[in-house]
């Protein structure tokens, strides 16, 4: 199961910088709607007990990260395994 801890860090780490990218010009937007309303959240970094960097980004953004968050966990969980040990789950990309 290390390895589908590792592949789910990894990948939220990635969404977390992408998003990061916008922050600061997504700070200073207006907000026109629900959807658009701007949400910071601080991250965990993987690896630091200490980072936490502020991240900030619309809702729906948020919603639509989270659903895909969702979407990969159920896909690690119910792909079988191909090894015989029956570690693992999830195949690559």
């Amino acid at each position: 199961m290390p390895f589908a801890r590792r592949t789910i860090a990894s990948l939220v780490l990635l969404g977390a910088l992408s998003v990061g990218a916008h922050s600061a010009a997504l700070a200073g937007a207006r907000n026109k709607s629900e959807g658009d309303k701007i949400i910071c959240k601080r991250v965990d970094v993987t690896g630091s007990r200490l980072k936490k960097p502020k991240v900030c980004d619309t809702k729906a953004n948020w919603d639509a990260m989270s659903a895909r968050e969702q979407a990969l966990a159920r896909r690690l969980r119910d792909t079988p395994s191909t090894r015989q040990d029956g570690v693992g789950g999830a195949r690559p990309f």
